[in-house]
């Protein structure tokens, strides 16, 4: 039953809207139908591509989830993939087009009562399109309902203004809890002091 409204998620966002920010109002959706599951191991080299892709630029190109100015390196390797999929604790999504993957997002509980959200990429040539909105969505009904979840939480880079208003638009609120980059996990050195904040949505 789940997987049924995550395959209709796109369209369910498509409906909502979200917002009346011109950012938003600016996103068109796919002229491709875009199918959203559960990642599988057999998909770990096309989602470290996307991962890589989407925060650290792809031909060069750098979209606006892009880390290219302030991060050198991956963002993730075929190791921590694998791991993330394979994480009993944990569950990958994938938003797929034309059997292409061209996002994904992790959801794990952390507590009683909450989930974490990570590894949230679409590719850039792909972002803009309300993928991203569906994937987010997908994940917090899973949360919810899969999960028993009552709020949804995650870790956003501070310096990363446009980023943070996106989620504080779908709810998202700022807490006063920091963590600094971990330079020592493989994701990446950054080029300058860097740390995060930690948001909680109530589902």
């Amino acid at each position: 039953m789940f997987l049924q409204k995550a395959k209709n998620a796109k369209a369910m966002a498509d409906a909502l809207g979200y917002s009346t920010n011109k950012a938003d109002k600016d996103e068109q959706p796919s002229s491709q139908p875009v199918e959203i599951s559960h990642a599988s191991s057999e998909s770990a080299e096309e989602l470290v591509r996307l991962v890589n892709w989407a925060y650290r630029g792809k031909d060069g190109r750098e979209g606006w989830t892009g880390e290219m100015r302030f991060i050198d390196g991956i963002r993730i390797d075929m190791p921590a993939m694998l791991q993330a999929l394979e994480d009993p604790k944990a569950t990958v999504f994938v938003a797929s087009c034309q059997e292409r993957p061209v996002g994904c997002i992790k959801v794990e509980k952390v507590a009683e009562d909450m989930a974490e959200v990570g590894m949230f990429a679409v590719d850039p040539d792909m972002q803009s399109k309300r993928i991203g909105s569906s994937l987010l969505q997908t994940a917090e009904e899973f949360a919810r309902e899969a999960l028993g979840a009552r709020k949804a939480t995650m870790f956003v880079l501070e310096n990363r203004g446009d980023i943070l208003s996106w989620y504080l638009r779908r709810g998202y609120k700022r807490t006063e809890e920091t963590a600094p980059f971990p330079e020592d996990q493989n994701v990446g050195k950054p080029k300058i002091k860097l740390q995060f904040v930690r948001l909680e949505k109530d589902l």
